[in-house]
């Protein structure tokens, strides 16, 4: 995923879990909260949050970069300004890739972020 896409900064995680939506699904939650755009570009940010209950380091990091790809393929179809969080549960995450692909897009399904 390209870096214009990642959220970064503590402020805009704060904000994102104070202000956004929760959606909660098979052990994945989601945090959205639609933002301004002043400009024609859409602005789209992620933010992929594990926490130490999962694993060690390394496994947290692949739990990420598969999530990360998940993301990278629905960025066309997603057509509102947002911040995005997602957090993986213990279960999501020592499941297939094709089951964590099924259950994000219900999710963004869910979530209303895709149709």
């Amino acid at each position: 995923m390209k870096r214009r896409y990642s959220l970064k900064g503590r402020t805009l995680f704060k904000e994102t879990y104070a202000d956004g939506k929760k959606f909660h699904l098979k052990g994945l939650t989601l945090y959205i909260k639609r933002i301004e755009n002043t400009g024609n570009t859409k602005t789209i940010r992620f933010g992929i949050v594990t926490k130490k209950k999962i694993g060690n380091a390394v496994f947290r990091n692949f739990i990420k970069r598969r999530i990360r790809s998940i993301c990278r393929e629905y960025i066309p179809q997603i057509d509102i300004n947002c911040n995005i969080i997602l957090i993986p549960g213990i279960q999501i995450c020592k499941s297939d890739y094709d089951i964590l692909q099924v259950t994000l897009e219900a999710l963004f399904k869910k979530a209303g972020i895709i149709i």
